[in-house]
């Protein structure tokens, strides 16, 4: 288990003086030269960084092989001073352990006071929780007591076998099969509970097992992530698997190739809000998919939180269009040069109309998609309200309004249509 702690703001006028800084500096340089030689057990890094956000503690912080532990202390609001511990050979977390006291104090009621529950079953991750760090027996000498946010984190276990996670429908015919990548189990603060947790190959969904022997408790999960920069073809089938967690369906864990471990879990009866979400972005997948046929950039989801309803409604009429799709509508009215008009007039029929071009595109709102195919607007049995003696005399660049005449149309598609099947 990893424990990280951080204070949870810097005081105003809290950085350090060039001398002082470069004391800091020479100082912890010093404990590490001396921790490498006389410490058996772990070896350490003392290192000053840029202070990382603690409000969206990225992945990378808690990655390299072997880390016992992390301490961070804010020189100022850039910067840090970061005491991490790494085992020097297997065993010595049990051999030789690296002992914290700490108190948590999660608002009651608040999703954090839920996670720090579950933490204490099954040894769930826990993250950005507040709490004290009061006693750790750091033999660095560097570790201050004080409050903080903390975060425990369950290593990848590099020993597990490969897993996946099926979903089987009523008869026990498997539907899906979803691999799962970087397993990390850890254990309970009381007796009997243990947790593992893993994720789909792309990161679409985290998957969390959470398991009592005592009580006979037997519990999976899964969590939606965020979809942002990742690819259609990356998502698909994990969609597919969200999608389908419906009553009547279970899930299992089973090793890819193999058997299944542990229980079968019924999806449990009522509206659950995952498959439904699940289904509006697998089409939201479609249109990306579709996208990616006509162009070499590469289409990744946006952040979906700032779409608004007219974009999506944009996306979802651009990928039909592509498909072939053709829109009638009513139309109301253009405006035009009197020029133009004149011709219209005078060469009006039944099957007249006026076919404006433009070329396609479509925002995803972080970033917009052009296509080398124009779309088509052609507006059917265009009227001029003007009487004609006046439109006559209109100079030429004098703008005019056309209305919709009887029976007529407007209609949207593509200059070149092209059907992908």
């Amino acid at each position: 288990m990893r424990i990280v702690s951080s204070p949870p703001e810097i005081a105003p006028g809290g950085a350090l003086a060039a001398a002082a800084l470069a004391e800091l500096v020479a100082k912890v340089m010093g404990i590490e030269s001396l921790l490498a030689k006389t410490d058996p057990f772990y070896r350490y890094t003392i290192t000053i960084e840029p202070a990382p956000d603690f409000d969206d503690v990225p992945a990378a912080l808690f990655q390299p092989p072997g880390l016992a532990y992390a301490k961070y202390h804010s020189i100022d609001a850039a910067r840090c001073v970061i005491i991490r511990a790494f085992y020097r050979t297997e065993g010595m977390a049990h051999l030789r352990p690296i002992r914290t006291h700490f108190h948590l104090t999660p608002e009651p009621g608040s999703p954090e006071a839920a996670a720090v529950r579950e933490f204490w079953k099954y040894g769930t991750r826990l993250q950005h929780i507040p709490g004290m760090v009061t006693v750790l027996n750091d033999p660095t000498g560097l570790a201050d007591n004080g409050p903080g946010l903390i975060y425990f984190v369950p290593s990848v276990d590099t020993l597990l076998p490969d897993l996946e996670v099926r979903l089987l429908d009523h008869n026990g015919e498997v539907l899906h099969r979803v691999p799962l990548v970087d397993p990390a189990r850890s254990a309970d603060q009381v007796e009997g509970g243990y947790s593992l947790t893993a994720q789909d190959p792309a990161g679409a969904f985290t998957m969390v097992v959470t398991a009592n022997a005592i009580s006979g408790r037997y519990g999976l999960r899964f969590v939606l992530n965020d979809l942002t920069g990742k690819t259609p073809g990356q998502v698909r089938s994990s969609l597919r698997f969200l999608r389908d967690l419906l009553p009547g369906n279970a899930t299992v864990l089973a090793v890819q190739g193999a058997g299944e471990l542990g229980h079968r879990v019924a999806v449990p009866d009522g509206v659950s809000s995952m498959p439904r979400r699940a289904a509006d972005l697998m089409e939201f997948t479609k249109a990306l998919l579709i996208f990616q046929q006509y162009t070499l950039m590469r289409v990744t989801f946006p952040p979906l939180d700032g779409l608004t309803e007219e974009q999506m409604h944009r996306i979802a009429s651009v990928a039909d269009l592509l498909l072939g799709q053709v829109y009638s509508s009513d139309w109301y009215s253009i405006s035009i040069e009197a020029s133009a008009a004149r011709v219209i007039m005078a060469q009006s029929t039944l099957g007249s109309a006026i076919i404006r071009t433009r070329p396609l595109a479509v925002d995803l709102g972080s970033y917009a998609i052009e296509f080398d195919i124009e779309e088509q607007y052609i507006f059917q049995r265009p009227m001029c309200l003007t009487p004609v003696e006046e439109l006559r005399a209109l100079p030429e660049g004098e703008i005019v309004q056309l209305v919709l005449g009887e029976g007529g149309k407007l209609l949207l598609g593509l200059t070149v249509t092209r059907v992908i099947g």
